[in-house]
C-alpha cells in the first residue's frame, strides 16, 4: 500500500452516517475518476478510497451502491482498450477487482445481476500474461464463488 493512499480503520463504526451523507461521499469519490486523468496513482487511490467507503457504508446505502457497480464494470471493460499501457492497466483492474469485491461482499445477493458480467471481466484478465492483477482477480473470484454457494444452499438468489 502506498504510504499516502486513504485508508479506513476497520475499527471504527460508522452506524451514525447517512445514508446522504454516504451517498454523496461515494458520488464526489467517485468524481475524482476520470478517464482522461492521467494521474494513475491518484486514480487507483481513489478506487481503494470508494471500496473503504463501500465497506463502512450503513446498510441503507445498498441502493447507492448497487449503482455504482455497472459503472465499475464498464470502466474495468474500458481497461481492455489498447489505450491503456500494461502498467495503467494491471494498477486498473486491481482496483476495480477490489471495488467490485467490497460491492459484492456488501450487497450479497442484490449482486446477483452482475455475476454473469463479473466472470466474464475475470476471464478476460485471466488471460492476460500479466500476473500482477491474477491475485486480486482470484479474490474476486472466490468471493463470487463463495457468494453463489451461499445463494444456492439458502434458495436467496431465486
Amino acid at each position: 500500500m502506498r504510504p499516502w493512499a486513504f485508508r479506513v480503520d476497520r475499527s471504527l463504526h460508522f452506524t451514525a452516517i447517512s445514508h446522504t451523507t454516504t451517498a454523496t461521499t461515494l458520488c464526489i469519490a467517485a468524481g475524482f475518476i476520470s478517464d482522461d486523468d492521467d494521474d494513475n496513482l491518484l486514480r487507483s487511490a481513489a478506487y481503494e478510497t470508494i471500496g473503504e467507503l463501500i465497506n463502512a457504508a450503513p446498510v441503507d446505502c445498498r441502493p447507492c451502491i448497487d449503482a455504482f457497480v455497472p459503472k465499475f464494470l464498464e470502466r474495468l471493460q474500458a481497461t481492455f482498450s489498447p489505450d491503456f499501457d500494461k502498467e495503467q492497466q494491471n494498477q486498473l483492474q486491481t482496483a476495480l477487482c477490489c471495488t467490485l469485491e467490497n460491492s459484492l461482499n456488501v450487497l450479497g445477493a442484490e449482486y446477483r445481476p452482475y455475476i454473469n458480467p463479473t466472470i466474464q471481466l475475470l476471464f478476460s484478465i485471466f488471460q492476460s500474461k500479466t500476473n500482477t492483477v491474477h491475485e486480486e482477480a482470484l479474490s474476486l473470484f472466490g468471493a463470487l464463488i463463495q457468494r453463489m454457494l451461499l445463494c444456492a444452499s439458502l434458495h436467496a438468489c431465486k
